[in-house]
């Protein structure tokens, strides 16, 4: 089926549009290289903390990216919790949240705000069957609990329709936010027919465009294709048939507008060699973008990617196969984002992270950006930070010392997203109409 309808969403708001995304009265076609920064929440309560926020945003601006995306959620009884039971909220936290809109649209970026995990991290699934089922053992027994399910909706319901601090604009008034994901990485394990996560996914859109016809909406869908399509079984990376998930039959779905994937070789033990690890990375994006554009008729964004090792090398293959596959006005592929952007504070808990400070900002800034061909671009050679990391997991000192992997990422992503840009101001000169 088609992506919901335009209908008389107001023009400063992203939509669906020709199997695209669009913005402004003109319609203006938006492609996007950006982010992920899961923990700005974190943050985000303390005034002392948000320059840090700042930096992160600024950093993201510098390096040519538009999106970003973050939890608008954290469950349970840590201090800096949002939602400490059901229903119940700790306000500096919103007022953090608030903040995160807030400074993104000050710098002219877009939000994709995920309302809830599958796993348990921040809370998800696993805090609310806490709180309204005793003894629960697994995520999936949500999918069956409607004193859960009610929970989650009635925290939807307080998110979209939340009145920002700074602003005095309600959430869903707000065009800083691109796209509501219902739910990060859901998974129904056992479930071979795939129909218990597509039925709470269906009532789950029916309920958030009841309440906000403006937003895009999405879910971050791992990939996986199911039994709906035999014929794609073959892309998924082991047998995931007993996921629970059909990538086709569940964003198949009325108010869904656009598809999400993720893309994590090392995690679904793809092999590390370098051209199996390649072929792997192409056939995944290939695969749904032929499945987003064939079947679903929508468009595709790559929300995830990340390795822990060697990251430059899979960025670049990453970036490079996606910023082709944007400019080409055949494919659905419409964004992709990198995991994980943040500052030398925070600590490197699973070694994904790509760091930021403001040297390295102001040398984002004063990069050129000739239009080459991608094969041709590895990152300028000279490095010019050094920083002090916080500990990550299991460390009791952090690292310090030039950040070759993470300035290399960045002037990588500074240099696609400059070259997705220039694509759509060539398509426009030539087609002015």
């Amino acid at each position: 089926m088609a992506a919901a309808t335009m209908g008389e969403i107001p023009s400063e708001f992203v939509r669906v549009k020709d199997g695209g995304f669009v913005v402004g009265p003109e319609d203006t076609e938006v492609l996007f290289v950006g982010a992920n920064s899961y923990h700005l929440l974190m943050y985000a309560k303390e005034e002392c903390k948000r320059p840090l926020i700042d930096q992160i945003f600024d950093t993201a601006k510098a390096a040519g990216m538009t999106v970003m995306r973050t939890w608008a959620f954290f469950d349970g009884d840590e201090s800096c919790a949002l939602q400490h039971s059901p229903g119940c909220f700790h306000e500096e936290a919103w007022i953090g949240l608030d903040y995160v809109i807030h400074a993104a649209a000050q710098r002219g970026l877009k939000l994709i705000l995920v309302l809830t995990n599958y796993w348990p991290d921040f809370g998800g699934l696993s805090q609310y069957l806490k709180w309204t089922k005793e003894g629960s053992s697994s995520a999936e027994e949500f999918f069956e609990c409607e004193a859960a399910e009610a929970a989650y909706m009635k925290y939807v319901d307080s998110v979209i329709n939340r009145v920002n601090s700074f602003t005095g604009t309600m959430y869903k008034d707000d065009p800083a936010i691109l796209a509501w994901s219902a739910i990060n990485e859901p998974r129904c394990k056992g479930d071979l027919s795939c129909q218990k996560l597509k039925a709470f996914l269906g009532r789950v859109g029916a309920f958030i465009k009841s309440i906000d016809s403006n937003h895009l909406l999405t879910f971050d869908s791992e990939g996986f294709f199911g039994p709906s399509t035999p014929e794609f079984l073959e892309h998924n990376p082991y047998d995931t048939s007993g996921e629970g998930t059909d990538f086709c039959d569940q964003f198949n779905l009325p108010g869904y507008d656009f598809a999400s994937i993720h893309m994590w070789p090392q995690n679904w033990g793809i092999s590390n060699e370098q051209e199996e690890n390649d072929k792997f990375i192409e056939n995944w994006i290939e695969s749904h973008d032929q499945a987003s554009r064939e079947i679903l008729k929508m468009p595709l964004v790559v929300s995830e990617f990340g390795t822990r090792e060697e990251k430059p090398k899979m960025f670049k293959m990453v970036l490079q196969h996606c910023s082709d596959a944007m400019v080409n006005k055949t494919r659905a592929l419409h964004g992709v984002l990198f995991w994980h952007l943040a500052t030398p504070e925070y600590p490197d808990y699973d070694r994904h992270n790509v760091y930021t400070c403001e040297e390295m900002q102001s040398a984002l800034l004063a990069l050129e950006h000739p239009i080459e061909p991608a094969e041709e671009f590895s990152g300028p050679a000279e490095v010019p930070v050094t920083y002090t990391k916080a500990p990550g997991e299991g460390e009791t000192d952090g690292g310090s010392g030039v950040d070759h992997s993470s300035w290399h990422v960045l002037s990588m992503c500074a240099h696609f997203s400059y070259a997705v840009k220039a694509s759509l101001t060539a398509v426009a000169e030539e087609d002015p109409a």
